[in-house]
């Protein structure tokens, strides 16, 4: 049985070097005290113990993304004039300047890219992206649906994931 093997704890403990000099058992006091700090302490260990087994890892930053948020610059990708048809038949004119922010050393890559090789496949996926777009996402004050996929269809259509964010500038639409 489990209990023949632990120590008898019921019984007197054994007295301490220094003798009490007090009433009523003074030694019996530094006793408790010291079994009550005992106890705190392993209870402590074992509370670290079980905390830091049982936290997840931290994962380590990515000096990938750090780069997009700290050496991030903005570069132009152009002034759009696009029309919307919508359901009541009428035709909203949208016109706005577009930027992306790409990382510092993908800037002048990324401007080959959209002005020279591919500019007139950029200028279509985003006239196909406001074409396509519903009047609620074209009158969101962030434009956050419009923007997500402005950048998924312009890094589609370079064939790079140089966009880290779409700025919607000077955004006007006009009612017909």
């Amino acid at each position: 049985m489990v209990t023949d093997t632990l120590p008898d704890l019921t019984g007197e403990l054994p007295p301490l070097d220094e003798p009490s000099d007090g009433p009523a058992g003074g030694g019996g006091l530094k006793r408790t005290l010291l079994i009550v700090a005992a106890a705190m302490v392993v209870t402590a260990s074992a509370t670290t113990l079980i905390v830091s087994q049982g936290a997840p890892a931290q994962p380590k930053p990515d000096p990938a993304e750090d780069i997009h948020v700290v050496d991030a610059v903005e570069a132009e990708i152009g002034t759009f004039n696009c029309s919307n048809n919508l359901p009541d038949g009428s035709v909203l004119h949208v016109s706005f300047n577009l930027f992306a922010t790409v990382a510092e050393g993908r800037q002048p890559a990324f401007k080959e890219a959209v002005m020279i090789r591919r500019n007139a496949r950029v200028r279509q996926a985003v006239s196909k992206v406001i074409r396509s777009a519903s009047l609620d996402e074209l009158e969101d004050a962030e434009h956050n649906v419009i923007k997500r996929q402005l950048k998924e269809e312009i890094n589609k259509v370079l064939q790079k994931s140089y966009i880290n964010e779409v700025i919607v500038v000077d955004f006007r639409m006009l009612q017909q």
